[in-house]
């Protein structure tokens, strides 16, 4: 019974270590380094693929909930490109073993976006049967009233 109960409880384990490992890291690798008061934010993500298996994946960038009850939320727009500024073609990477790639989450805001407000954008990876692969990684945007600035 005891030895029955260790090795179920190790089988157990093992699957849990399995799937619940990400196989990308999400990291920030350059911040905005525009004033809050324009209308389009660039950041440098890099994703490393942390598994000893290759692997094709995809990004994604949406609008998610500030988790913040007090505070006034909008949706803004995101757009994933490569580093040279080129569109990713469907968000679609393949990585080896190890290795890493760097691209670029591009924000922008209309001209009539409320302001005064925030936008929390969640980056992600995700395999090709739609698991999620990677920590989330989440941007902060305040959109403030220029006329606050005087």
């Amino acid at each position: 019974m005891k030895t029955t109960t260790t090795l179920l409880l190790l089988v157990c384990f093992n699957v849990l270590s399995t799937f619940g490992q990400q196989r990308l890291e999400l990291s920030l690798k350059k911040d905005t380094d525009k004033p809050t008061s324009k209308t389009e934010h660039v950041y440098v993500i890099e994703v490393k693929n942390v598994s000893n298996n290759p692997g094709t994946f995809y990004l994604n960038a949406n609008n998610i909930s500030c988790n913040q009850i007090n505070i006034s939320q909008v949706d803004l727009k995101q757009e994933l490109l490569q580093i040279n500024n080129l569109k990713i073609e469907s968000n679609r990477i393949t990585l080896k073993s190890k290795e890493s790639y760097e691209f670029i989450v591009k924000i922008s805001r209309p001209l009539n976006t409320k302001l005064n407000t925030w936008n929390c954008t969640e980056i992600t990876a995700v395999s090709q049967d739609m698991r999620l692969s990677s920590n989330p990684l989440t941007i902060k945007t305040f959109i403030p009233n220029p006329k606050d600035f005087n």
